[in-house]
């Protein structure tokens, strides 16, 4: 998926959690969440962060590592240690690898094993967008 679409869809589920997970200070929260919803990206030299660390995305293979529940378990336990919201960050990443999960090229959930999770969206395809619609009218909702 694209990255804006990561935002949405991150920006969604920080929305849903926020009141059981982002009390102290909900604008670090989306903050957080954001920044997770793109990080797992972070593997794709043309991507939103990846842009700023292309050597990452030279070394790995896009989708492998850095899309799997390895990473998450990585980044949920660097989380805990580092920041009073622990749980935004590896909520945003857990966004972004269940819409990925959702596109044809889909994710390798259990890395480095080659089993690969995927659905029937294509990125940058009129579902994506359409996805990106239903989620905007979804938070519209949630919001007001």
């Amino acid at each position: 998926m694209k990255g804006v679409t990561h935002l949405i869809f991150g920006f969604l589920v920080g929305t849903i959690f926020i009141k059981y997970f982002g009390s102290s200070s909900p604008l670090i929260f989306m903050i957080l969440v954001l920044l997770g919803s793109l990080l797992p990206d972070i593997d794709h030299p043309n991507s939103k962060l990846g842009k700023f660390v292309k050597p990452i995305g030279w070394v790995v293979e896009h989708r492998g590592f850095f899309h799997s529940l390895l990473f998450l378990f990585l980044i949920t336990l660097v989380s805990i240690s580092f920041f009073k919201q622990p749980y935004a960050l590896p909520l945003g990443a857990l966004s972004h690898l269940i819409s990925d999960s959702f596109t044809k090229q889909g994710i390798k959930v259990f890395f480095p094993f080659k089993f690969r999770l995927n659905g029937f969206i294509v990125t940058g395809s009129i579902v994506e967008n359409l996805f990106q619609i239903i989620c905007v009218i979804t938070i519209f909702f949630l919001l007001f």
